[in-house]
């Protein structure tokens, strides 16, 4: 909803600037239409396009390591999975209910999306979010007859300690990460510069067309942006593959 009203924002900025741009040529006396007017007008449009540029660039930017971040997360999370099953299965047949905890939760994971309504499989809150500290209980219970039971029962402890704070850095991602007055200044400047172009412009159907298509353009832009930033809601979302490959080797 919040990236579907910003969109709109957006867009409608675009829009409404060309609008006003073109009413304001209907409106101003002959006096105000003169050349050096245009070129006055063609320049401070120049200016404000550059800052919005940057500013689009930032937030296309921020939006990217966004998205990457979390990947890396997800990638990170299954590798970790993938690490600490290979030591219970190491550690021998006493680790089989720690194993089947560390499958159900993986099992989970995957075949859940990530959000669904307000139970997150990242909350921990929900069924899912207190099975890492099973596992934890579930190791602290095994009692290591050997060295190399100890050492792989240590490991498995920091494993599932890394699994539990990138469980919480993926839940903390969930959250729309920039602030929203960055939308509303980009829509402003959008706003003035095609009021600019509405006014330099005249008044005809390929006019209000080449408007059209720039506020849908923009708009998609930014939809693409908030997309990215939310990286486990909406439709551009991180793979689960790693997930389905970490219970692929489990299962196997």
């Amino acid at each position: 909803m919040l990236v579907a009203a910003f969109t709109a924002l957006v867009s409608a900025g675009v829009l409404a600037g060309g609008a006003a741009g073109l009413f304001l040529h209907l409106l101003l006396p002959e006096r105000h239409l003169t050349k050096e007017t245009r070129d006055v007008v063609h320049l401070a449009t120049g200016m404000l396009s550059v800052l919005a540029a940057l500013v689009l660039g930032l937030l296309i930017a921020t939006a990217r390591d966004s998205l990457s971040s979390a990947d890396r997360s997800v990638r990170d999370f299954s590798a970790i999975l993938i690490q600490a099953e290979q030591g219970l299965r190491v550690y021998g047949p006493e680790a089989a209910p720690a194993r089947d905890v560390l499958r159900h939760y993986t099992h989970a994971a995957f075949s859940q999306r990530w959000t669904r309504d307000d139970r997150d499989i990242l909350d921990a809150a929900s069924p899912t979010g207190t099975t890492l500290e099973q596992l934890r209980l579930a190791v602290l219970s095994l009692q290591p007859a050997s060295d190399v039971q100890r050492w792989l029962r240590e490991q498995i402890l920091t494993q599932n300690d890394r699994l539990l704070s990138l469980r919480w850095q993926m839940l903390e991602q969930q959250d729309l990460p920039f602030q929203p007055v960055f939308v509303v200044l980009l829509t402003c400047w959008l706003f003035f510069i095609f009021t600019g172009f509405g006014f330099m412009a005249p008044r005809n159907a390929a006019v209000c067309v080449a408007f059209g298509v720039c506020a849908v353009a923009v708009g998609g832009a930014m939809f693409l942006i908030l997309e990215m930033e939310t990286p486990f809601t909406g439709i551009i979302q991180v793979s689960r593959q790693p997930l389905a490959i970490a219970l692929a080797h489990m299962e196997r």
